[in-house]
């Protein structure tokens, strides 16, 4: 078939102006993003994302450069995924899954993947030698469905023990798949605010699995199980729910222009979903289900976080510009109390039964401990300088913070001091537990990785390499 590439498009003014003002939003927001370029979402076309999966040992002396990877359409035109050209080495693969290419596509239905291959060479006791290809050019016939406004990725397996028949000759094998479907609780999900989408990935092997594509700068996220909905929140000004069976967007929330919603927390029923509004100073008590705002309760200035009570009809915002948490009565919906702090609140977590409530804040070494049961005192247990993020483990009492320098610090409550800390190697922006097994699971956005670390042993037991920043994580089974 002859190979036809689709025809280059002029870059618009209409596409530019998104795109800056995108810039914009994400370097006034709570917690600024580092990347360099921002795509508005997804409106007419869909997105494709090909991933590389773990190569294994037979590749390691292999190394080979890809100079084409494309999705071929229903009409024979070959859509270029970009990067277009990758040299991979085997011994670099092994056990690692890796972004290999991406672009936004046309709507419609398209044929499969075309990929090129130019040069191959292998290692021996003697050095590398050089081989001979024997196809160039692969296609991998895949009938595939992209609508708009929807993402889909792909999964690219190279088949190292078919690829090379001799030490002369590489005949390159791969094959390609869609996401498999896994257990729903084995399940977890990374907001990725500058790709407008959440990746989706396995908690035990630790390999992505599929994406989904969301509106603008996608931050905080809470999950129903019991209703298998996610919930996150966009950096305009909605929430968007989404389908977790079927992964994909059952429709938005609506706040107002200018909210800018950072964390969201969802009541234990799932009846009542709270969000953090630091452009509005507002936090807004949402029905889920009807899919609308019930009311908004004004707060101190800059909520950056709020969480819920187990019972679920209290809310605690943390106005990290007013020093102070503001107490939410989320069936009156109305503001109950306003707590002044000598510190900037950052984020906060309750115990398992909501008699306390941690906080840790900007510019203080101490995490504090806020009574809610009985006196209002509050305490203050020495971390070490800066705290970004926060966890209560509901089956051991332990409190998580993971602070900028790399450190994870484990505290006890229950006698007021940290016992333990967790090397991750960069600061950690959000944590969660899976309640089968013993492992936690940290998001270190500038190294661009998360990472699934032992509890007991603190080793790091897989980690998964992301294309820029995350937000937040959570996990389908988590405690």
């Amino acid at each position: 078939m002859k190979r036809t590439m689709a025809p280059t498009n002029k870059v618009s003014q209409t596409i530019w102006l998104p795109a800056l003002l995108l810039l914009v939003w994400a370097m006034a927001a709570c917690a600024p993003l580092s990347a360099v370029a921002v795509n508005p979402p997804l409106t007419t076309e869909g997105e494709v994302l090909l991933f590389l999966q773990p190569m294994g040992e037979k590749a390691a002396p292999l190394k080979f450069t890809l100079t084409g990877v494309s999705v071929r359409r229903e009409d024979g035109v070959l859509i270029p995924l970009v990067p277009s050209t990758q040299e991979l080495t085997g011994a670099e693969r092994i056990h690692s899954q890796s972004s290999l290419a991406r672009a936004r596509v046309p709507a419609g239905m398209y044929q499969g993947l075309s990929l090129i291959v130019s040069q191959a060479e292998i290692m021996t006791e003697e050095g590398p030698v050089a081989l001979q290809i024997e196809q160039e050019e692969i296609f991998l016939p895949m009938d595939m469905a992209i609508p708009a406004k929807k993402a889909l990725a792909l999964f690219l397996d190279f088949h190292a023990d078919k690829s090379l028949e001799s030490h002369v000759l590489f005949k390159p094998v791969f094959s390609v798949k869609t996401s498999s479907q896994l257990p729903l609780a084995r399940l977890g999900y990374i907001s990725m605010p500058l790709a407008n989408n959440l990746l989706i990935f396995h908690d035990n092997s630790m390999l992505l699995t599929g994406v989904i594509a969301t509106g603008m700068l996608p931050r905080g996220m809470a999950i129903d199980r019991r209703r298998g909905r996610l919930y996150t929140a966009l950096g305009g000004d909605a929430i968007e729910v989404i389908d977790i069976f079927q992964q994909s967007t059952i429709g938005t929330i609506a706040l107002w222009p200018g909210d800018d919603p950072q964390e969201i927390a969802l009541s234990a029923d799932g009846d009542s979903l709270v969000s953090a509004n630091y452009g509005s100073n507002t936090v807004s008590i949402m029905d889920p289900m009807a899919l609308m705002e019930r009311r908004r309760v004004a707060v101190g200035v800059g909520p950056t976080a709020v969480t819920f009570s187990p019972a679920g009809n209290v809310a605690y915002s943390m106005d990290s510009l007013a020093n102070t948490l503001s107490v939410i009565d989320t069936r009156k919906m109305a503001l109950a109390a306003t707590i002044h702090l000598e510190e900037s609140p950052l984020k906060g977590a309750l115990n398992r039964t909501g008699s306390e409530l941690y906080v840790i804040t900007e510019n203080s070494p101490n995490l504090l401990v806020l009574d809610l049961a009985g006196s209002s005192a509050v305490q203050k247990i020495f971390i070490g300088m800066g705290a970004r993020s926060i966890l209560a483990d509901t089956r051991s009492s332990l409190v998580y913070v993971g602070r900028r320098d790399g450190e994870i610090i484990v505290v006890d409550p229950t006698i007021h001091t940290y016992i333990d800390s967790i090397p991750i190697g960069g600061a950690t922006e959000s944590m969660a537990i899976s309640d089968e097994g013993n492992f936690l699971f940290a998001l270190v956005p500038q190294q661009h990785t998360l990472k699934k670390v032992n509890l007991v042993s603190k080793e790091v037991m897989g980690t998964i390499k992301l294309e820029g920043e995350g937000s937040g994580i959570s996990l389908v089974g988590a405690r």
